[in-house]
């Protein structure tokens, strides 16, 4: 999984993780509430954006717990992956579009 930006599917509330089928996929009561958190952190911050290493930076949380937490919200629809368009990709088109007038 790159270190690209995410948006979030359904940015104008709360999830309610259960109807998701994400309670389950927390894992034990021991790591319940870290992936929890990793989880609403991931959700709060996928505004296209933030990366993950940026959310992971922000929250204090371990890389691989936010990589997990991703995986899991695009399993369930939750979070979509942002196109990202490198600079000399972004350089060609402008020269393209140039070109075309």
């Amino acid at each position: 999984m790159r270190n690209k930006k995410y948006i979030n599917r359904k940015p104008k509330c709360e999830p309610f993780l259960s109807k998701y089928g994400l309670c389950r996929a927390l894992g034990s009561q021991k790591n319940f509430e870290e992936n929890r958190r990793a989880i609403m952190w991931v959700l709060n911050f996928s505004d296209g954006n933030n990366t993950l290493i940026d959310i992971s930076e922000r929250s204090g949380i371990d890389i691989e717990r936010i990589k997990s937490a991703t995986r899991q919200l695009i399993e369930h629809n939750l979070l979509d992956g942002k196109e990202e368009v490198d600079f000399y990709t972004k350089v060609m088109m402008f020269n393209k579009s140039l070109t075309m007038r």
